[in-house]
């Protein structure tokens, strides 16, 4: 998380507000011309990678840092243009005690929301304003709708598989 640091005292630099992004929102972000400074990932699924993809027809990446689990899937490391930051993996550093000191890790999320409160304390932000959270399934949806996981399932839409089943389904699962 070393980078992740660097990139916040930058970003405080002259400024009042951080702004942290979970993986859902970056490309609508993007789209309504703002720019987060941080994005987080930390799910395994190869389709977190649809949030990645063709950035650039959403907006500038230029000043968005990655900050990933070693949980997210390996193709969004891939595709994410940009900087970026893993957080620390109680496991790896348990092997690795001997060959590295130990330092200060920013502590993984279950959820990207997690995370991202995580990775506001560890910045030092304060106060912490969370906006959007749609943790209570609002409407009857997982998803804000717009993100990449509806394009990914639009392939499968039709009379009797519609976007609101989709939606159902990921919340029956859940």
């Amino acid at each position: 998380a070393r980078g992740c640091a660097e990139r916040a005292r930058e970003v405080r630099r002259g400024r009042r507000a951080v702004i942290i992004a979970v993986q859902t929102m970056l490309k609508p972000l993007l789209a309504a011309g703002i720019e987060p400074d941080f994005v987080t990932s930390l799910d395994y699924n190869t389709v977190s990678t649809r949030f990645f993809e063709n950035l650039e027809e959403s907006g500038t990446i230029q000043r968005v840092h990655l900050v990933a689990q070693p949980t997210a899937n390996w193709n969004v490391l891939d595709v994410f243009d940009g900087t970026m930051s893993l957080t620390g993996n109680e496991f790896a550093s348990k092997l690795l005690s001997d060959a590295f000191p130990e330092r200060a890790t920013l502590k993984g999320g279950a959820t990207v929301a997690h995370l991202s409160f995580y990775l506001a304390e560890y910045l030092g932000c304060d106060p912490i304003i969370l906006t959007g959270q749609d943790l209570g399934f609002v409407d009857g949806l997982y998803y804000k709708p717009g993100t990449a996981i509806h394009e990914t399932w639009g392939v499968e839409l039709g009379r009797f598989n519609t976007l609101e089943t989709k939606e159902w389904e990921r919340i029956v699962r859940s």
